[in-house]
């Protein structure tokens, strides 16, 4: 009898393990990228919305997002519309977050 209830309550701890390891695990969120045209910027509301060839996406820009032109680091505030940008940002339920933004250079007047 004490062999049996030993077997329980080892078999208790270890299913308590696997359930607990299991549900930290962290769902994986696949991020997406992105070149495009800007077609609006926001800074009050912190968005950035991006027209590519098949679709139109507004980006949510957080404290998080890098956004640079080259090497060199920007802001929100220094993206125009018109501009040329690469973005890679990842999906959560309808919303998007922007994880980075690169603006690119513009084009040597001749």
């Amino acid at each position: 009898m004490q062999n049996l209830m030993k077997a329980v309550v080892v078999f208790i701890v270890a299913f308590g393990f696997v359930a607990m390891t299991m549900a930290e695990a962290p769902a994986k969120v696949k991020a997406t990228k992105m070149s495009g045209e800007v077609t609006a910027v926001d800074a009050t509301a912190k968005t950035l919305t991006v027209k590519a060839k098949d679709k139109e996406v507004t980006l949510m820009v957080t404290d998080k997002t890098r956004i640079a032109q080259g090497k060199e680091k920007k802001t929100l505030a220094d993206i125009q519309n018109g501009a040329k940008v690469t973005a890679i940002y990842v999906a959560e339920g309808d919303k998007m977050t922007a994880k980075s933004i690169n603006i690119a250079a513009a084009p040597v007047k001749k």
